[in-house]
């Protein structure tokens, strides 16, 4: 099976880093994905003409300040991704609040500073990164919400990137 998957700029980042090796999410749909299946990324990019008149794509994960518009991510096509990810283990359910530190890690959150005065400079371990992360990608069902679902399944893909395309 070959998949598309949405990612955010900033886990496009800590995948190109090799600091993001899982992922979760809440749609059960992704437990049909199993060990050996590839799932191509899909992110924020826009396609321009360059100098030659020759077309070029740029990723937002990378940072360019290229006037848009830009296209979101749901919208990619396959052509035009340049990671791909093969999945390391058949997808598995888990509860969400029972990520390990490990598992956090790989999903590349390590530290994290809130910054804010007010919490006197809260530092987070990596489960705690998790849930912040989580909360930032999720709002419509945060870490601690009695209303969505107190811990809530979630679907666990693992995978490793793929050598780039040719």
């Amino acid at each position: 099976m070959e998949k598309g998957i949405i990612f955010k700029a900033e886990m496009v980042r800590a995948i190109l880093d090799g600091r993001k090796t899982m992922t979760r999410r809440l749609n059960k749909r992704w437990l049909k994905v199993k060990k050996g299946d590839h799932l191509w990324c899909k992110e924020t990019w826009i396609q321009v003409d360059d100098m030659n008149g020759d077309q070029q794509i740029h990723y937002r994960a990378d940072g360019e300040n290229i006037p848009g518009p830009w296209k979101p991510s749901i919208f990619m096509p396959r052509w035009a991704s340049r990671i791909t990810l093969e999945a390391t283990a058949d997808a598995r359910l888990e509860k969400l609040q029972e990520i390990s530190e490990e598992d956090a890690i790989q999903e590349g959150c390590k530290y994290w500073n809130c910054g804010h005065p007010d919490c006197g400079g809260k530092h987070y371990g990596p489960r705690g990164s998790f849930s912040e992360l989580w909360d930032s990608l999720n709002p419509k069902a945060p870490w601690n919400d009695p209303y969505f679902k107190d811990n809530p399944e979630i679907v666990v893909l693992e995978f490793k990137k793929c050598a780039p395309k040719s």
